[in-house]
């Protein structure tokens, strides 16, 4: 029997599939007791034809690439031929082929803009593709046969195919370019921020692009001013045009990849307000100015204002406000004739300023001086006593003379200068001649312009001297006067002109004058001495100058007693913030520092009671029983009384805690009930000082031990009544906080439990005794 060993490579369920280089090894073999084996002999049919019968001397392949009908036979030594076997082989040397497909949204320069996916179909015409390797930019080899590629880059993606029998193609190499990332411009501006207000430029601004794109490289950037071409970028550029600009730019990549549009804005004003003048040169004092400007500019005037100065005076400056088509501001000329001097200035939106430089505007005075406040005091007068004529005068300048008009009651004029002193003008001056007369001021300023007062009129008159002060008081003579004493008198005039009084005051007959030129007619000497006599007159003047006098009056003051002093208490006991119950004595002591005899009483009261006196006087108490108020803080007030005087009131806070009996209720079973076997005693505790002061409950039947119970608010015991003999009994209850016990309280049961029937174990012990003796009698009988 022949066996045929393939070696590798080899391929098919019967390893029908081989290379030329497929080695075949033929082995023969006899059986044990044959004569061996002679010669194997084999052939190969190729291409429609048989080859000769070879001996087989050694491996051989099969040459050609197709189909091969290999026959091999053996033979022994004895002569026997063994059966030809037919066998099958294909010779397969070609290796697959990959066809590659890519997919992907191309761009320019053989760039792709999207992810790219690759397909690689390999196709064999033999015994079939084994696996497709590919690997991109140096990666491992991967069986995937289909694959993306996501990122930005430049991949190297080299493939190949390999057949079952390790037919391997030739390695292939494709170049993949993806660029999915637009490129990048920014913009730089010089100057780089606005140099002007508001985002305005107010110079030629030079715009800078910058693209970038770090993956196929820019290609071109293009941008457009306002509604103008699409340039290309090829460097700096210079707005230089006045206006608002929109610049828009973007860049290309070397992939197509086009950018998103953006855009810069950029205001431009070089150009300075235009500002035309229609300020009046000439204005008057006291009366409106108006600085009155137009003022052009292109792009709007964000701000006007004027600046002004009289003189060499400080400067002033001033908003203006548009009115209509102007810009205006009103001022009022003050009081000078020193030249007035302004300057316009506008500031555009963008920040350009521009002024009319320096102008003046000349000032005269047309305005009156005002006369204020003209008197003629008094209105009448006396014969030779004085009237003053009085006026104040200003003027927006300077006053220059001021004259008084007066028209005698002989109808004769007289013109008389004034004196001066600050605003005020005045003429004083006697007059003789009785009569009427009217007076009137005439003012002029340093402008020559003038103002007469209104007429004013006054009398001179012949005089009475006022009468004689009378009706002192204290009176004449008056003793025990106080020494706080007010001074009074009684006078008139018989002209009724005003008075006035010297007063003259003291201890001598003849009293130094102490107050002169009073309008009243009370006078306060201050205080006086005890025990003091004093001396006083009063002399009388009318506004003429002529006077009159009292009489020489006197008086005694009192004599000296001293003051009372309020007596002193104080609360010994209980101390401020102690805590008291049930009856309290509370304790104290009075003095007076005017002896203590002269303290009457004590009293003393609780919270807002009423006062009530003490027991004792320099050693006081009161009784306080605690028990008639609440529980928690209260005062306890106090304060002496010497007859005329009550001491000041002194003050305790104390605590009062007086503790409440509890109580105590038996609920079950009522009162009279009969009982019997076991039973539940229940009940209710409580206390009005809070149930959770309660300790305990206790029970006690008639005379017996009190026992504890099982609760407290609400409790309960259970009795054993069988223990008890039949008959009457008193239950008795009582409660307990842990100061004082509860009022004791009762209730009466009867307790009636049946006899003479025995109890289970009385039944259990007679029948243990009766097995007894019947278990002895029948051992007996036996």
């Amino acid at each position: 029997m022949t066996d045929k060993i393939i070696e590798e490579p080899k391929y098919g369920l019967d390893d029908e599939w081989v290379t030329s280089s497929t080695q075949f090894n033929l082995t023969a073999e006899d059986n044990i007791d044959g004569s061996g084996v002679n010669n194997t002999y084999y052939r190969v049919w190729c291409n429609g034809s048989w080859t000769a019968w070879m001996e087989y001397t050694g491996n051989f392949t099969l040459i050609g690439e197709c189909k091969h009908y290999l026959e091999y036979y053996s033979t022994d030594n004895a002569g026997n031929v063994e059966n030809v076997i037919n066998q099958t082989h294909y010779v397969d040397n070609s290796p697959p082929e990959t066809r590659i497909s890519i997919s992907g949204i191309k761009g320019s320069n053989k760039w792709y803009n999207s992810n790219v996916t690759i397909a690689l179909n390999a196709t064999d015409s033999g015994c079939g593709v084994a696996r497709i390797l590919y690997g991109t930019n140096g990666s491992q080899e991967d069986d995937f046969v289909m694959f993306n590629l996501t990122q930005d880059g430049i991949y190297t993606v080299n493939y190949c195919a390999e057949d079952y029998l390790g037919n391997e193609e030739g390695i292939k190499t494709v170049i993949i370019k993806i660029d999915k990332t637009k490129a990048s411009t920014i913009h730089s501006l010089s100057p780089s921020l606005p140099n002007g207000n508001n985002g305005w430029y107010v110079s030629n601004v030079t715009i800078t692009l910058n693209a970038n794109d770090n993956v196929s490289g820019v290609n071109v950037t293009k941008y457009k001013i306002d509604d103008g071409n699409w340039e290309n970028y090829s460097g700096a550029f210079i707005i230089s045009e006045e206006g608002e600009h929109t610049i828009k730019y973007y860049s290309i990549d070397n992939a197509g990849n086009e950018e998103d549009q953006k855009e810069i804005n950029i205001k431009i004003d070089k150009t300075k307000p235009i500002i035309h003048d229609y300020t009046l040169p000439q204005a008057t004092t006291g009366d409106p100015l108006i600085f009155n400007a137009s003022i052009e500019d292109a792009n709007g005037i964000n701000e006007a204002y004027v600046e002004y100065w009289y003189g060499n005076s400080g400067h002033t400056n001033e908003s203006i406000e548009t009115v209509g088509d102007y810009w205006q501001k009103e001022i009022t000329i003050i009081n000078t004739l020193e030249t007035l001097h302004y300057i316009i200035s506008a500031v555009d939106e963008a920040g350009n300023w521009n002024s009319t430089g320096e102008r003046i505007v000349n000032i005269t005075d047309n305005d009156n001086p005002e006369i204020t406040s003209f008197d003629v005091h008094p209105y009448i007068q006396a014969e030779g006593g004085y009237v003053n004529i009085s006026c104040t005068i200003i003027d927006n300048i300077y006053v220059g003379k001021v004259y008084v008009n007066i028209t005698y009651p002989d109808l004769s004029h007289h013109s008389y200068e004034m004196e001066k002193k600050g605003n005020e003008y005045y003429y004083n001056t006697s007059f003789i001649m009785t009569g009427n007369y009217s007076c009137f001021i005439c003012a002029m300023d340093t402008s020559n312009n003038s103002r007469n007062s209104s007429v004013a009129t006054f009398a001179i008159v012949a005089n009475s001297p006022p009468d004689m002060p009378t009706n002192p008081s204290p009176e004449d003579g008056q003793a025990t006067v106080a020494v706080t004493v007010d001074l009074s008198w009684v006078c008139s005039d018989p002209d009724n002109d005003p008075l006035t009084y010297d007063i003259y005051f003291g201890i001598s007959s003849s009293p130094p004058k102490v107050a002169s030129n009073i309008s009243s007619t009370t006078y306060n000497p201050s205080a006086l001495d005890y025990s003091t006599t004093y001396y006083w007159r009063i002399v009388v003047w009318d506004e003429h100058g002529a006077k009159n006098e009292s009489d020489l009056w006197h008086f005694t003051t009192e004599e000296y007693t001293p003051p009372n002093h309020p007596p002193t208490v104080t609360i010994t006991y209980p101390s401020d913030g102690a805590a008291v119950n049930g009856i309290v004595t509370i304790q104290g002591k009075a003095s007076d520092e005017d002896g203590n005899e002269t303290i009457q009483k004590v009293e003393v009261k609780i919270d807002n009671g009423e006062w009530e006196v003490a027991t004792g006087i320099t050693s006081w108490s009161y009784e306080w029983n605690t028990t008639r108020v609440e529980n928690g803080q209260h005062t306890i007030y106090a304060r002496a009384y010497d007859g005329k005087d009550y001491s000041s009131t002194v003050s305790i806070n104390v605590n009062v805690f007086n503790n409440h009996k509890p109580f105590i209720e038996i609920t079950e079973p009522a009162n009279g009930s009969i009982v019997k076997g076991s039973i539940i005693i229940k009940g209710m505790a409580w206390d009005e000082d809070g149930n959770e002061t309660l300790q305990k409950v206790e029970i006690r039947i008639d005379e017996g031990e009190w026992r504890n119970v099982t609760g407290t608010i609400n409790w309960n015991y259970t009795l054993d009544t069988k223990k008890l003999e039949n008959g009457k009994y008193t239950i008795y209850a009582r409660s307990y906080d842990g100061k004082d016990y509860s009022n004791i309280v009762s209730i009466s049961i009867e307790v009636k439990n049946k006899k003479g029937i025995p109890s289970f174990e009385v039944i259990a012990f007679l029948a243990a005794v009766l097995a007894a003796v019947w278990a002895r009698k029948r051992k007996k009988k036996k």
